[in-house]
């Protein structure tokens, strides 16, 4: 569920939104407010997702950038608008606005549509953010929890309890051991904060399953509980709290299993400012159980001598990669995802000297844990990519300083995510606001240089008007052809339904056009067979009667190539290194093929013939299909 806040003061808008918005997009809750003041009272009450702010008088862009920006909010935020200045809009996008809607459309089904759209990605992203760091911070304490085979069971206890109620940022939170033989759960640890907030007199230690009230009902049905209503839940109503028990008014309960799907115990946080989410249940499971499996494992924690083996064994099995840099610059312990992330041979005994498995990867890591060393502070960000499982990944770099942290042992935690969809999540957004300025810089500029010349040719029937509707066709065609481009997932496409498509709709009859594709497919952008269209319109345009059109394709290295040639005159040479230009020969029909293969990860480019006009579509082995 997306929690959307509307802010509109557009009574009629609102009323649409209400209506078209679940319509499209049923998981979508709005939440509508009439003014940006009101919208940031609501965001501290409600929990937020993303922001669709309708751009009018009373609900200025730029005054909502400026109070999210003095109260340090970060919600993504979708621009719609029926008018919006250039300068206007450039501040939007300059300040980090997730997508931009011209709602001047007639239709409200499409601009509605299309905020869906924007506002289902913005919130997956923001989520994926929030997420990660999440994940960082859960990383972090369990390597601090590995580092502490060596203390008291119950020093692990209150640390891991108090991580996990700052994780879900609850106010309080409990953890219990459960004896299946004896039926029986036993009170392991109550965090600070409940104890702060609690009055009771007489604190039990252990309870009988079958008697206990709802918080044992992840032990009894082996599933998390999330209760976002405490006193007006149904299950609650023959249980209730002991006398002098925390009011509770959120609850979320976890079973803790072990590693052969045993339940070991169950924990529990409270009183979150909102409303519990999978989320929420996914961090504290994975916590916690790892936190149970350190119990586990302490046996052979205490006999190691070193903590490197114990993280090891506790994230081995998960992408993301984890190291520690002493103060002296040993590597003190890796995962195996960090040996391959770094590239260091697996099987290097640990501790080892930096300098000693020096190569490009860890030197990256080197220069971060220096910048903390020499201009201090705790934390320091970077990215680096590797080759990993035969395919390059990406990765976020996060070192953390632990130096007068009590507690933990000095030296530098070294955090490594792979951020490789996150980063095309990116890309898709950094299209979007390419479009943005495209849309409204030279493909407005042509619409209003045609612009005279339809009055003027209007007035005396000439050439002058034909031109310019045709032109101005041209450019219409192309904003709808364009809009689009990089925002959808790719699919794959048969090149030859595409290319007869593409045939029936550009050319006359007396074109013909030879189609050797062999049932080849291409995984490409949705308006991939955009691109026939334009270079069938090319042909006929700028190539002085071409009679035959050859689209063929080629395969060489792995590699596949579609070969397009037709027979008219060619391409000036003088030409052919702009061809591909925003606005070629006041034309867009280039550009936009040259955007449409590069979304798709192919490459274009203009081959050289002694006569008529050639291009060359290159497609990697990954993106095509022999039938």
């Amino acid at each position: 569920m997306y929690n959307m806040l509307l802010v509109s003061a557009d009574a009629g808008f609102t009323t649409l939104s209400l209506k078209f918005i679940p319509h499209f997009e049923s998981a979508i809750n709005v939440i509508p407010v009439k003014s940006t003041r009101k919208a940031m009272e609501a965001m501290e009450t409600e929990a937020v997702d993303v922001i669709l702010l309708d751009h009018s008088e009373g609900t200025d862009i730029r005054d909502m950038i400026k109070l999210m920006d003095r109260a340090g909010r970060l919600e993504p935020l979708v621009l719609v608008s029926k008018e919006i200045d250039k300068d206007t809009l450039g501040i939007a996008i300059n300040a980090g606005v997730t997508g931009y809607v011209d709602r001047g459309a007639a239709d409200p089904m499409d601009y509605f549509r299309e905020i869906c759209h924007h506002s289902v990605i913005a919130s997956e992203r923001s989520r994926s953010k929030a997420d990660r760091a999440v994940n960082e911070k859960r990383l972090e304490a369990l390597i601090e929890v590995a580092k502490m085979s060596s203390h008291d069971l119950s020093d692990i206890i209150n640390y891991s309890l108090e991580t996990a109620v700052r994780l879900t940022r609850s106010e309080a939170g409990f953890v219990a051991s459960y004896d299946r033989d004896r039926r029986m759960l036993r009170m392991l640890a109550w965090s600070k904060g409940a104890m702060k907030r609690c009055d009771m007199t007489n604190y039990p230690v252990e309870f009988q399953l079958d008697t206990t009230g709802v918080w044992g009902d992840p032990i009894r049905n082996g599933k998390p509980v999330i209760i976002n209503d405490y006193e007006g839940d149904r299950r609650l109503l023959k249980k209730g709290t002991p006398e002098g028990h925390m009011r509770l008014k959120r609850l979320l309960l976890i079973p803790i299993f072990s590693s052969e799907g045993a339940i070991m115990g169950t924990a529990g946080v409270g009183n979150k400012a909102d409303e519990y989410t999978s989320s929420d249940e996914r961090q504290l499971s994975l916590f916690m159980g790892e936190v149970f499996a350190t119990f586990a494992k302490r046996e052979s924690m205490l006999k190691a001598t070193a903590p490197a083996q114990v993280v090891r064994e506790l994230t081995d099995v998960g992408p993301i990669g984890l190291a520690f840099i002493t103060t002296d610059m040993d590597l003190a312990f890796t995962n195996r995802m960090g040996l391959k992330i770094l590239g260091i041979e697996e099987g290097t005994e640990l501790p080892v000297k930096i300098d000693d498995v020096m190569n490009h990867h860890v030197q990256v890591v080197t220069d971060l844990v220096n910048r903390l060393r020499s201009h201090g502070g705790m934390t320091v960000k970077g990215a680096l990519a590797a080759r990993i499982g035969g395919r390059e990944r990406n990765y976020s770099l996060a070192v953390y300083s632990t130096q007068g942290k009590e507690g933990m042992h000095p030296g530098f935690t070294v955090i490594m995510d792979d951020i490789t969809d996150l980063k095309s999540l990116d890309r898709s957004t950094s299209a979007m606001k390419e479009h943005v300025s495209i849309l409204e810089g030279p493909v407005l500029d042509s619409l209003l240089d045609a612009r005279p010349a339809l009055v003027v040719g209007a007035a005396s029937q000439g050439p002058d008007a034909s031109g310019a509707v045709a032109r101005l066709n041209e450019t219409i065609n192309f904003m709808s052809d364009y809009k689009n481009v990089g925002m959808m997932q790719p699919i794959w496409i048969d090149l030859e339904d595409a290319i007869r498509s593409a045939r029936n709709t550009t050319l006359s009859a007396d074109v013909k056009v030879g189609i050797r594709t062999n049932g080849i497919k291409v995984l490409a952008d949705p308006a991939f067979p955009s691109v026939f269209r334009q270079l069938f319109s090319n042909s006929v345009t700028h190539g002085d009667y071409v009679t035959e059109i050859s689209i063929r394709c080629s395969i060489q290295d792995g590699g596949l190539t579609i070969i397009y040639e037709d027979n008219g005159s060619g391409i000036d040479p003088e030409i052919k290194p702009r061809i591909f230009d925003l606005v070629y020969d006041g034309r867009f029909g280039m550009f936009l093929i040259y955007n449409i293969v590069s979304v798709s990860g192919f490459t274009v480019k203009c081959a050289d013939r002694p006569r008529g006009a050639a291009f060359e579509i290159s497609v990697p082995a990954s993106k095509y299909s022999l039938g």
